[in-house]
This record gives C-alpha cells, sequence and structure tokens, in this order.
C-alpha cells in the first residue's frame, strides 16, 4: 500500500502520463529489433476512485490501435514499482460486456 506522500506523487504520474498527447513505449520486436510506438490510441478511458485507477485499453482493433499492456504502460508511472493489476471483464467495440 502507498503512503498518502507516495499515492499522491502515483496520482501526479499517472496523469501526466494518460493525459499528454502522446504515450511512447519502447518495445523489442521478434526479429530483436527495438521500435518506438505511440499508444495514445489504445488508453480509453481512465478514471480514479478512491485508490484505485481504472483503465480502458483497447485492444484487437488491427495496426491501428496497437495493442497495449496495462503493465506497460504502468511502468511508464514509475519503474521501480510493482503495481497489484487486475482486469476486470471484456468488452465489444460497442462496449457491451463479453
Amino acid at each position: 500500500m502507498f503512503s498518502l506522500y507516495n499515492l499522491k506523487k502515483i496520482l501526479y504520474y499517472i496523469n501526466r502520463v494518460l493525459s499528454s498527447d502522446c504515450v511512447l513505449i519502447t518495445k523489442k520486436n521478434k526479429k530483436g529489433l527495438e521500435k518506438t510506438t505511440d499508444f495514445k490510441k489504445s488508453i480509453g478511458s481512465y478514471r480514479f476512485t478512491e485508490d484505485s485507477l481504472f483503465i480502458h485499453l483497447k485492444t484487437g482493433q488491427g495496426s491501428e490501435i496497437p495493442a497495449l499492456r496495462a503493465d506497460s504502460l504502468m511502468e511508464l508511472v514509475d519503474k521501480n514499482q510493482i503495481f497489484n493489476i487486475t482486469r476486470l471483464r471484456f468488452l465489444d467495440e460497442t462496449l457491451r460486456e463479453l
């Protein structure tokens, strides 16, 4: 669990990352080459409730919207922090639960 100071710091960095114009993440592809991709289109909405962050991630949309793992996104916030990430549900393109 976070102390109050750490929680405010983490919330600040989360807001900073998620509200930016682009979310660049560098990954190695299958050939071992590094590729930097903007994942901003992969992030739907996000909100904070008490001490939890809820993010709608868009996946499976092809090359226009690249697949983004929640842990990769949270590494941008703090590489040294282990976040407790729970997938709540899957939604289709009309936001109906699968």
